[in-house]
């Protein structure tokens, strides 16, 4: 069946790299998202992309009232990458396939692209509604969430965000300019990653409870939520200072260990010993030098590698351990601290 609209594009000239930012965009915005995007092609302009979730959606700052064409985002990218030439003519043919014709001196290259009618591609549109609160662009500056995958939705609070990751692991990030967001709206997951590590030119909220961004030629918009305020509140109890360890030598022996255990396998932070990986050869040891004396704990070496990825991202010399557990028993709740970032996590 045709899925060509019922109108006519002129063949539009682009530099390849002008594609592959966009698409790179689109495909971080939610692994679970759309798998069909909207693509407008629109004389004088680059081409405009739109893709949705159930909670919000990704567009090119001009997407708006055009004809629009429906691909696959991941055949798109798959045939992006066939197309070696660096000049890319982008066209639909008869029957409204979207088209790619790669041109260089001497050779070429034609591929097409999985297209389908607007009815087959599910793009979900939202009710935004009107900005009413704009906040720093650097609020989330400073952070990287891409080493994270969450097992629940961030919360922010109390000028803390909270990630809850699928390594047995509370990551937690004290950011000033948090203090000064709304309370009672956390962003989601797809946002933070569109967000975190960006130049962001804007940074707003929504009349609908929507956050929004505006970075480089891309706006994205993701539904905010209230889950999570009483995990987040018992995160963020105060704990009891137990020792300084240095930071650098802690992660380096902690990354260390990860590298020769399995996920679930067992790591050791021993005052005398250091950090201690036991594997089928034997023990192989970090030392942390003179730290004081203080309980030897155990974690995961999936729970290791979180404390790596966090702790790796701030710059003071120690990391300080506290306990934040109170009586005895078989596990206890741990917390690593340094800088803006800490890491709670059962020890055992």
């Amino acid at each position: 069946m045709s899925v060509a609209p019922s109108y006519a594009v002129p063949p539009m000239l682009i530099v390849k790299s002008d594609l592959v930012k966009p698409l790179k965009a689109l495909a971080a915005f939610d692994t679970k998202g759309a798998p069909y995007v909207g693509v407008q092609l629109v004389e004088g302009q680059k081409p405009l992309f739109y893709r949705s979730n159930n909670d919000g959606i990704v567009q090119s700052k001009d997407y708006g009232l055009f004809p629009t064409t429906y691909v696959s985002l991941s055949h798109f990218t798959d045939v992006l990458k066939s197309v070696h030439e660096e000049s890319i003519e982008l066209s639909l043919n008869e029957r409204g396939i979207l088209r790619l014709h790669g041109v260089s001196v001497g050779y070429d290259t034609t591929a097409h692209v999985h297209t389908v009618s607007e009815g087959q591609a599910g793009i979900k549109h939202h009710d935004i509604g009107p900005r009413t609160v704009t906040v720093s662009p650097q609020t989330f500056a400073g952070l990287d969430v891409k080493p994270f995958k969450l097992a629940s939705p961030p919360v922010v609070s109390s000028g803390k965000l909270m990630l809850v990751t699928d390594r047995s692991a509370i990551v937690m990030w004290s950011g000033e300019r948090l203090t000064f967001l709304p309370k009672n709206l956390s962003p989601r997951e797809p946002f933070l990653r569109m967000v975190c590590g960006q130049d962001v030119d804007e940074l707003v909220l929504t009349e609908n409870g929507y956050w929004g961004a505006v970075f480089g030629e891309m706006v994205t918009y993701t539904k905010g939520h209230i889950l999570g305020k009483q995990l987040f509140d018992t995160y963020n109890a105060q704990g009891i200072e137990v020792t300084q360890l240095p930071a650098e030598r802690l992660l380096t022996g902690l990354s260390s260990a990860v590298s020769l255990l399995d996920d679930t396998d067992r790591v050791d932070v021993d005052p005398k010993l250091g950090v201690i990986a036991k594997g089928s050869f034997g023990d192989n040891r970090t030392s942390l030098g003179e730290t004081g004396d203080w309980g030897r704990f155990g974690l995961q070496a999936r729970t290791a590698k979180a404390v790596v990825d966090a702790l790796s991202q701030a710059t003071d010399d120690y990391a300080i351990l506290e306990n934040m557990s109170s009586g005895t028993g078989p596990t206890s709740l741990m917390r690593l601290r340094r800088g803006a970032f800490e890491v709670n996590f059962r020890s055992f």
